[in-house]
C-alpha cells in the first residue's frame, strides 16, 4: 500500500510540472477526463499540449520504469462530474442574446435581440417558439425592437420590450408591451407604457409588469414608479411608491410576487431591498444575506425552489460566494448550481417539468467544462416541491342559472332556469328556497392539480 501511495503522490507532482507550469489560474483548474487522453496501453498521450488537473476518481494508477504512468479503470469507480449536464437546444441555439423565457405546455416561447437560429436556418425576428425541438416564427414577422419579457396567460401570450409595432409593420401602437393570441398582437390600455418593459408575471388575473416606465404612454396614470399592476384594463401602483430603481424580474409562487432588478429600497425610501424582494398581500420583504451584490435579470419558482440569473457573483453581504451569474435560494438559504453557474450574464429563466431553462449572455459553464451553449441552455433533474396556483375564473353566464324548489321545505326542485344572466339566492314569497346553479371553466389547471381552497366572490344586484 505505500508504494501505491508513493506512486500515486510522484504521478501527481509529474503531472503538475507538465501540465502546471506557467499557466494562468483559470486554466489551471480546468478538469481533465483521463480516458480522453490514453493510449491503448494505458499510458498516457501528452501530444496534443493538454492543460488542467486530471480527474483520478474511478482509475487505478500504477508507475513503469519505462513508460511512466499507466492508468487502468477502477473495479469500484466512483462516478466523475457529469459534464454533459448542460446542453444545446436545435440548430446550435441562436444568433444573439436571449432576453426571455415563457412555456406554454410543451411549447417553449423565446424572446431577445436575435433575428435566426445561430446555423441561420430559421428567421425569427426577437422572438420565436421552440416546439418539439423545431424553431417556430410569430405572426407578422416579430417585433421590431428587442424582446425582453414574457408571460402566459391562458392561450394569450404577454410581451415586453423596447418596440412599437411587429415586424412588417402591420400593428402600430404597441408602446413597450403587447399581448398575442397564438396568431393576432393587439395593444394594451392607454397605448402601453412611456419606455420599456423587463418583466412580466401573470398571479390569476392580474398582470405584473416591471420595468423602466414611470406612467402609461398616454400619460393618464402616473407614478407607477417601475413596477405597476395591469387588471382587467386598468393600471396601478404598489405599496410605498413602488421602488427606487429598474425592475428586470418578476415570478410568482401562490399570492406572493418576486422582483429583482437593480433597485435597492422602495420607492418612499422606507425599506432596505438589495436588488431583490418579496412582495405578498401588500407587503415587501428583503431576502437573506442582504440580498445580492449585484443586479438579478431573471426569477424562476420550481416548487419551494427560488432561481435567480443575472450579473452577481456572490450575495449583499459576501457571505456566500461562487454563485456565478446563477443561483438557487431555498429555505432561506442561497446555494451554487452545477460547475459553479456560467460564464456570463444571465438573462432568462423557465422552469418546464424538472428542467431548468437559462437564456443569456453565456456560451459556456463558468469551469469551462461544458462548451457550446450559445446563448441558451438546459439543466435537468430539478427535485421540485408542488407548485402552488392562484387562479382566478369567471362563471360561464351561459351556464348558469337556478333552481327553485316545488313547495317551502320539498326538497325538491319545481321551477329550472338555466340561462340566467344572474343567479338567485334565499327564499321567495312562498318561502321556498333558490339553488344557484354556477359553471367554471378550469382548463388552465394542469391535469393532476388539488384544489385546495376555493373563495366565491358574488356581487349583489338587488333584494326582492
Amino acid at each position: 500500500m505505500k508504494t501505491r501511495l508513493y506512486s500515486i503522490f510522484f504521478f501527481a507532482a509529474l503531472m503538475a510540472a507538465m501540465l502546471g507550469i506557467g499557466l494562468p489560474a483559470q486554466a489551471q483548474s480546468r478538469t481533465l477526463d483521463p480516458a480522453s487522453l490514453l493510449n491503448p496501453d494505458g499510458t498516457l498521450d501528452l501530444t496534443s499540449n493538454p492543460h488542467g488537473v486530471f480527474d483520478l476518481r474511478g482509475w487505478d494508477v500504477t508507475l513503469d520504469t519505462q513508460r511512466g504512468p499507466v492508468l487502468t479503470p477502477s473495479a469500484s469507480a466512483s462516478a466523475a462530474p457529469d459534464a454533459s449536464a448542460w446542453t444545446p437546444l436545435a440548430n446550435d441555439g441562436l444568433n444573439y442574446w436571449v432576453y426571455a423565457l415563457a412555456v406554454s405546455g410543451s411549447d417553449l416561447y423565446v424572446g431577445g435581440e436575435f433575428t435566426m437560429t445561430s446555423d441561420s436556418g430559421v428567421t425569427l425576428n426577437r422572438i420565436a417558439k421552440y416546439s418539439s425541438g423545431v424553431w417556430l416564427p410569430l405572426a407578422n414577422n416579430g417585433l421590431n425592437g428587442p424582446v425582453r419579457a414574457l408571460a402566459v396567460s391562458g392561450s394569450d401570450l404577454y410581451v415586453g420590450g423596447y418596440f412599437t409595432q411587429t415586424g412588417n409593420e402591420a400593428v402600430r401602437n404597441l408602446n413597450n408591451i403587447a399581448k398575442y393570441n397564438g396568431s393576432a398582437w393587439s395593444a394594451l390600455a392607454n397605448n402601453g407604457l412611456d419606455t420599456a418593459v423587463y418583466a412580466l408575471v401573470v398571479s390569476g388575473s392580474d398582470l405584473y409588469v416591471g420595468g423602466h416606465f414611470t406612467q402609461t404612454a398616454d400619460g393618464t396614470v402616473k407614478d407607477l414608479n417601475f413596477i405597476a399592476k395591469y387588471s382587467g384594463s386598468a393600471w396601478s401602483a404598489l405599496a410605498r411608491k413602488g421602488l427606487n430603481g429598474e425592475v428586470y424580474a418578476l415570478a410568482t409562487s401562490g399570492s406572493d410576487l418576486y422582483v429583482g432588478g437593480i433597485f435597492t429600497e422602495t420607492g418612499d425610501g422606507t425599506m432596505t431591498l438589495r436588488r431583490i424582494a418579496k412582495y405578498s398581500s401588500g407587503v415587501w420583504s428583503p431576502f437573506a444575506n442582504g440580498g445580492l451584490d449585484h443586479i438579478v435579470y431573471a426569477i424562476a419558482i420550481s416548487g419551494s425552489d427560488v432561481y435567480v440569473g443575472g450579473w452577481f457573483a456572490k450575495t449583499a453581504d459576501d457571505s456566500v460566494t461562487n454563485l456565478w451569474f446563477i443561483a438557487k435560494y431555498s429555505g432561506g438559504a442561497w446555494s451554487a448550481l452545477p460547475h459553479d453557474g456560467l460564464h456570463d450574464e444571465v438573462y432568462a429563466l423557465a422552469v418546464s417539468g424538472s428542467d431548468l431553462y437559462v437564456g443569456g449572455r453565456f456560451t459556456q459553464t463558468a469551469d469551462l467544462e461544458v462548451q457550446n451553449l450559445n446563448y441558451i441552455a438546459r439543466l435537468p433533474g430539478l427535485t421540485p416541491g408542488p407548485t402552488v396556483y392562484v387562479a382566478t375564473f369567471r362563471s360561464a353566464g351561459a351556464r348558469d342559472g337556478w333552481i327553485l324548489e316545488s313547495s317551502e321545505t320539498s326538497n325538491k326542485g319545481g321551477t329550472l332556469n338555466s340561462a340566467a344572466t344572474t343567479f338567485r339566492l334565499g327564499d321567495d314569497a312562498g318561502k321556498r328556497q333558490y339553488r344557484a346553479i354556477l359553471s367554471f371553466n378550469t382548463a388552465s389547471l394542469p391535469d393532476d392539480a388539488v384544489i385546495t381552497k376555493v373563495t366565491l366572490k358574488v356581487k349583489r344586484q338587488g333584494v326582492t
